[in-house]
This record gives structure tokens, C-alpha cells and sequence, in this order.
């Protein structure tokens, strides 16, 4: 026996590779943990079998301790890639055959060093030596140490690229542990081309595994520090950078492990500053997803709304689990915008409860009419078949004023239906508006109303809009007729101010210095027919005006605030 300045680092060697494997032991869950484990337990056990060998100063021993390290050493470079493999979500490769033809050629080193003494293949001479390492067993290579070398750092080398493929074709926030995993592969594979090439220049021993070990620090701490096996890319694969739809993975403890940009843009945030955090943190701001998460089981397609901003958003919400072998190791949420989708079903439901009113009104308000001029040309007619006299031709003059009138109601709801359909068509003819001009043709075509009562009209800069004229001009005709037909002031005034301007987006006030508008109507002024007050008058103005200001992406509320207000808001054509 003799102490060997190598036995120091080895025998460390074998006490922090046995730690880190019931480290990785205990983490079992965390994707590659038991590959890793099964990886530093064969360098624990490599690291003892070189110490062994150190201490041996018999050229038997010496051989016998090289067999028994052959055992563990040539497994080290499978299990490595199995890590890797495993590691990037590849371990779908790993079939028990190929798994089997992995360890063909390790099986062959074992026997080779077993038998060396008869084929002389793996070491053609082992000589004692006496160095300042002490005593030395210095084995010269034969040509099967070659084989299994090239074979080892073939390996090596398929392990390395896929690491660095893996974790480079995620996000920049994995560079540094690509840096560390990147320098925990290379240590050991230098060392032992290094050693393989002039096994004298390190005193006949080889410590391999020690560099090994080190490596196996590097990636505790990347553990550690940069929860390289927790925030790893493990669904990066799946996460389009160009998808519209926002995908976040977290792991089992609901941190964000990854996010696309889709994502990104909703948090607000870039994935550099949240990896690692809690969802809780990152969407503190949108509870309703936080709910989402926590939630689950939810069922696929739970709608989640969200405000951002002014804009109001509808997302579909799914929830994948990641899965592995030991349970799942985090979840993918997708929310899909299905706004649009949304807006569109609720407009097509309010379509058809529109045109189910609207057969119950017209039906009800044509009948009126057509009934009346029914019964008119009826009385006419018996009217006739009796001696004309003044008094008969009298009550034909009246019940064809009748008739008249009645005709010319039933084809003044015709048009105003007419009118409210082309209400919401799409314009034909876009062009910069000035609303100003707008106002003031509408007080011209106004003004023999507003001199017999006396209302004041005052405006600001009113701005420009990009619309089609006629439907603007309709728009703040209808309301503003409104306001002249229901200001019950004794000093009528109407204002017209612009409250808001900016980024194509724009935003009215329209107020009478009336009464206001009953509590009970103000839900049900824009319903299309709709009998007002006591006065029972129905009409489609403010219906029409609601439906254009959504064509430009706008909407019109009413309230009472010191008379009756109507709120305009409008996007340029094209920018809502």
C-alpha cells in the first residue's frame, strides 16, 4: 500500500458524486434526474476503483482495479447521453433495443480488459513505474483502447451538440446554462484526450472521473442557481415564435418556466424578467387567468375576459400537462382571442331578437294603417251604392284623407326601416369628415325649429374623422334632432364638445339642458321602435345612430346629467 497525491481528489470525488446522486435522487420528478443519478453513482464508484488502484503498489492489483473501474467507466459515456436524451424530451429514441446496442461496445471493453492477458488487444504492455505520483501502472494502449475511445467520444460529441442545440433554440435567458452545461461536458472529455494521449506526463493515473465530478458540481449549482432541471425549454419545441396564440409553460410549483411572444405582449413583460417567478406574480393583473390556472380541472374552451387597457378581450383557455414517466412536470396554458368570434355571436343573437321585434312591430304598425284604410275603402264603397248627396260626398273627402294619411304612415315606416338596415352597412366612400361642417348643415336644415324656439347650439373644435359623410351626417343628425324635439328648457341650450382625440380614436358629448330622459327608458332609447314616455311616439333616429357609430368600431351612451346626455365614441374607419 502507498499514499498516492490522487487518491485525495478521488476519494473527494467519490463523496461529492455519491451527495449529488441522492441530490438527483431526491429530485426524481425533475426531468433527466435519474439518468444524472445513475450517471454520478458509476462515477462515485469509478472515482473509488482509481483511488484503489492508487493505493495498490502490485501489478496484479493494479490490473485488477482497471478491470473493475472498465465496468463503470465505459458505462459513462452511454449514460451521459441517456442524460442528454432525456434532458431535451428525446428519450422517445431510447428503445430497449437501441438501449441494448448502446452497451454492446462497453460489454466488450469489460471483457477485453478482463482478458487482456491472453489477446494483448487493450493494453499491449503494463509496466510499473516509480513517478512523483509514486508507484504506477503505466498502460500502453493497444488497438482496441482506439475502438472503444472513438466510440466513447462519439458519444460525447452526440450529447454535447443536442445539449447545445436544446438550449440555444430556446430563449437568450437560457445562455448562461448553456455556458455552465456547455463547460460541465468539455472538462472531462478534454482530460481524457488528453490522458489518452500521453498517459506518463499525468503519472500513469487517470483521473477522469474527477473531472467528471466536477462537471456534475457545475450542474448542481446550474440547479441551484439557474434551475437548469426546473426552468428548462421543456416544451420550446411546441411553442412557435410566430403563433398568435399566447402559450405559457410552468412547472408543477406554477412558476413560468417559458413564454412566446403572443404571451410576452399580454403580460407585458419579456421572458427574460419573469422565468422562475410564480404566475401569481407575473399575471397579477389579470386574476381571471390566475383563476384559469389554479382551477384545473377546467374544462377545454373555459373563456377567460380580460380588460387590456381600453380594449376588452375574450380568450378560449386550454391546459396541457407536460407529461414524463413520474407525473407531469408542469403545464402548458394556451388562451386563444376569440373576441372577435365572440362579438360576432352576440351581435348575430342581437340580429335575430332585432328581427323578431321587428316582425311583431312592423306587423303590428303596418296593420294599424292598412286597417284603417281597409275599413275607409269599404265605407267608400257602401257610400257609393247609395244617391250621392253633399253630405256623402263630404265623408268620401274624409275617408280618403284618411286613406291618405294612413298610406303615407305605412310608407314612412318602410322607409325608416330601410334606413336603419342601410344603417349598418359598411361605407363605400370613405374621406376626412369635418365634423364642424357637419354640425353646422344640420343647424341650417334646423334653423326654422331652433329660431321658433329659441335654442342656443354651442360647439368646440370639433376635429376630423376618416368616415363616409352620410353616415356621420345621419349619426349626429338623428341625436341632435333629439335634443331639439325633447329639451323642455325654458332657456333651451344644446352643447356639442369633443372630450377625447388621439390615435384614430375619437369621443363626443352631445347634452340638452332639458329634464332628461326617464329612468326607464334609458336602457331602451336605441331599441329600434321603441314607444317613448307618455307620448307613445316610436322611432328608429337613435337606433340608426347606434348602429353607425358601430361600424366605426364606437358605441353611443345615454345618461342624465344635468339634462339628457349622449357620449360618442369613433375610430377612424379602418382603425377600430
Amino acid at each position: 500500500m502507498q499514499f498516492n497525491i490522487y487518491v485525495i481528489p478521488l476519494s473527494v470525488s467519490v463523496l461529492v458524486s455519491t451527495i449529488l446522486g441522492l441530490y438527483a435522487y431526491r429530485h426524481r420528478r425533475a426531468p433527466a434526474s435519474t439518468e444524472m443519478m445513475y450517471l454520478l453513482f458509476a462515477l462515485a464508484l469509478w472515482s473509488l476503483g482509481s483511488a484503489l488502484e492508487g493505493v495498490v503498489t502490485t501489478r496484479e492489483m493494479k490490473i485488477y482495479w482497471s478491470v473493475i473501474q472498465y465496468i463503470v467507466a465505459q458505462s459513462t459515456p452511454v449514460l451521459f447521453l441517456l442524460v442528454v436524451l432525456r434532458f431535451t424530451r428525446k428519450d422517445w429514441w431510447v428503445t430497449p433495443r437501441r438501449l441494448a446496442l448502446l452497451f454492446v461496445i462497453p460489454f466488450v471493453a469489460v471483457a477485453m480488459a478482463a482478458t487482456n492477458h491472453w489477446h494483448k488487444l487493450l493494453w499491449r504492455e503494463i509496466e510499473l513505474e516509480k513517478t512523483w505520483a509514486g508507484i504506477v501502472g503505466i498502460f500502453h494502449h493497444g488497438p482496441w483502447y482506439w475502438v472503444q475511445s472513438v466510440y466513447a467520444y462519439s458519444l460525447l460529441a452526440a450529447g454535447v451538440v443536442l445539449l447545445i442545440r436544446a438550449v440555444f433554440s430556446g430563449p437568450k435567458t437560457y445562455s448562461k446554462q448553456a455556458l455552465l452545461v456547455l463547460v460541465a461536458a468539455l472538462l472531462p472529455w478534454i482530460w481524457n484526450f488528453m490522458y489518452g494521449l500521453s498517459p506518463e506526463t499525468f503519472g500513469g493515473m487517470d483521473i477522469t472521473p474527477v473531472w467528471f465530478t466536477i462537471s456534475g458540481i457545475f450542474l448542481i449549482f446550474a440547479v441551484f442557481r439557474y434551475q437548469l432541471l426546473e426552468v428548462v425549454p421543456i416544451a420550446r419545441n411546441v411553442l412557435f415564435e410566430n403563433i398568435p396564440d399566447a402559450m405559457i409553460v410552468i412547472d408543477s410549483r406554477g412558476s413560468v418556466v417559458d413564454m412566446n411572444p403572443a404571451a410576452e405582449a399580454l403580460a407585458g413583460l419579456s421572458l427574460k424578467k419573469v422565468v422562475g417567478q410564480n404566475l401569481d406574480e407575473v399575471f397579477a393583473s389579470y386574476p381571471s387567468i390566475i383563476e384559469f390556472a389554479r382551477g384545473s380541472p377546467l374544462p377545454d374552451g373555459t373563456q377567460v375576459e380580460l380588460q387590456i387597457g381600453r380594449e376588452y378581450k375574450v380568450y378560449e383557455a386550454r391546459m396541457r400537462s407536460v407529461p414524463s414517466k413520474r407525473g407531469p412536470l408542469g403545464y402548458l396554458l394556451t388562451f386563444h382571442d376569440i373576441t372577435e368570434h365572440k362579438f360576432a355571436l352576440e351581435e348575430l343573437k342581437r340580429i335575430n331578437a332585432e328581427l323578431d321585434m321587428y316582425a311583431h312591430t312592423v306587423s303590428h304598425d303596418l296593420k294599424s294603417p292598412l286597417t284603417a284604410v281597409s275599413l275607409a275603402n269599404e265605407t267608400i264603397v257602401k257610400i257609393l251604392k247609395s244617391p250621392v248627396t253633399s253630405e256623402t260626398t263630404e265623408n268620401i273627402e274624409k275617408l280618403s284623407s284618411v286613406m291618405n294619411d294612413n298610406v303615407k304612415r305605412a310608407f314612412s315606416l318602410i322607409d325608416g326601416i330601410l334606413e336603419l338596415a342601410q344603417a349598418g352597412q359598411k361605407p363605400r366612400d370613405v374621406d376626412i369628415v369635418e365634423i364642424s361642417e357637419i354640425i353646422k348643415k344640420i343647424q341650417e336644415e334646423k334653423s326654422e325649429e331652433i329660431e321658433r324656439r329659441n335654442i342656443r347650439i354651442e360647439t368646440d373644435e370639433l376635429d376630423t374623422i376618416t368616415a363616409n359623410k352620410t353616415q356621420i351626417y345621419q349619426l349626429f343628425s338623428n341625436i341632435i334632432s333629439n335634443a331639439i324635439k325633447h329639451n323642455d328648457s325654458s332657456d333651451p341650450l344644446i352643447e356639442i364638445r369633443l372630450l377625447e382625440s388621439g390615435e384614430g380614436f375619437h369621443r363626443y358629448l352631445i347634452r340638452d339642458n332639458g329634464s332628461g330622459m326617464p329612468e326607464e327608458d334609458l336602457e331602451k332609447i336605441f331599441t329600434p321602435f321603441y314607444k317613448r314616455g307618455k307620448t307613445g311616439e316610436t322611432g328608429i333616429g337613435l337606433a340608426t345612430a347606434l348602429r353607425i357609430s358601430r361600424v366605426y368600431g364606437g358605441n353611443i351612451r345615454a345618461y342624465n346629467k344635468n339634462g339628457a346626455c349622449f357620449e360618442i365614441s369613433l375610430y377612424d374607419y379602418g382603425a377600430g
